[in-house]
């Protein structure tokens, strides 16, 4: 005798994204490759001697978008809404 099961209900997009909307995630890819972008040009500039000190972020862009996101004065307010 065949065992039925209930079907699973299908997750929605915002439990998928953990609550974020596809725009916002790719807003925050941008602003991580631009991140990651300066840094490679001020490592660049430094080189040359054009600048005297470059502080690397490099490898840090996800959790750095992240905190920036949560540490904004309002959500609503927020550049990924």
């Amino acid at each position: 005798m065949p065992v039925q099961t209930r079907p699973k209900p299908a997750k929605s997009a915002t439990s998928k994204y953990h609550g974020l909307t596809e725009r916002q995630l790719v807003q925050m890819y941008r602003t991580m490759l631009l991140s990651r972008r300066l840094d490679d040009r001020e490592i660049q500039l430094k080189r040359q001697n054009k600048i005297y000190f470059q502080i690397s972020g490099a490898g840090h862009e996800a959790i750095l978008v992240a905190a920036g996101q949560l540490l904004k004065p309002t959500r609503s307010a927020s550049r990924w809404e």
